[in-house]
């Protein structure tokens, strides 16, 4: 492994853009002309991307305090999540912090992490919880 990597930082960079590539598609703009719509949009494509996400960013865990590129690469991964939500939902409704955090929360990696390893859900039960406490934060807004 190491002839071909170098060091774990080397793989952990690799593993990082054959990721990356994996889910570029996922980047491309909404279709959608409603910002709720944008947001179910996106909630479609993380729920895709998070299935098979989860069993890196659970092994990327037990390494990440070892690791700063590790750390930085999952820290990167939350911030363009978040800037992609920050895009779709207009300035007055996001100006409600405890509202937006609240969505980005259920929309984040960790939200569906729980609800697929410690409550046990499958990925059609992990994702029908997420979109009903989105939908609940939408029809607040509407």
């Amino acid at each position: 492994m190491f002839r071909h990597f170098g060091d774990m930082d080397g793989l952990y960079v690799a593993v990082i853009e054959r990721i990356g590539r994996r889910y570029t598609h996922l980047s491309r703009p909404y279709g959608a002309s409603s910002w709720q719509g944008q947001v179910g949009e996106a909630m479609t494509r993380r729920m895709e991307m998070f299935e098979t996400v989860l069993p890196y960013h659970r092994a990327a865990d037990m390494h990440r305090q070892r690791s700063p590129l590790l750390n930085h690469g999952l820290d990167a991964l939350t911030l363009m999540l978040r800037a992609r939500l920050e895009g779709a939902v207009p300035p007055d409704v996001k100006s409600d912090h405890l509202w937006f955090e609240q969505l980005d929360l259920w929309l984040s990696l960790e939200a569906y992490g729980r609800l697929r390893d410690r409550q046990r859900l499958d990925h059609v039960g992990a994702a029908q919880v997420i979109e009903a406490a989105v939908a609940a934060l939408l029809f607040a807004k509407r």
